[in-house]
């Protein structure tokens, strides 16, 4: 089984940052995140803060990008490749 690579994706200056993304459209903020698996995580308790308004759930931005962006761990396969780039 082959797993997607998550991306988060920045927004270039002058292009407003959404404060708030509803974790139905998180693929839109996080490529590759589908919504199922942010409630799979929210039931185990483990994942990005989140907020419920009104029975929605809402992720801020900033989290996500923090989450997704902090204590990167670099795998072989990334090692390989970089390896090669350079070759």
């Amino acid at each position: 089984m082959v797993k997607q690579e998550i991306k988060v994706v920045e927004f270039l200056p002058g292009e407003v940052e959404p404060l708030f993304i509803r974790a139905s459209e998180i693929g839109r903020v996080i490529v590759g995140l589908s919504p199922k698996t942010l409630a799979n995580w929210r039931s185990l308790g483990i994942g990005p803060e989140y907020h419920i308004v009104n029975g929605s759930v809402y992720y801020m931005y900033q989290t996500l990008r923090e989450f997704f962006t902090q204590n990167r761990v670099q795998t072989t396969g990334e090692l390989m490749q970089s390896e090669r780039k350079r070759v």
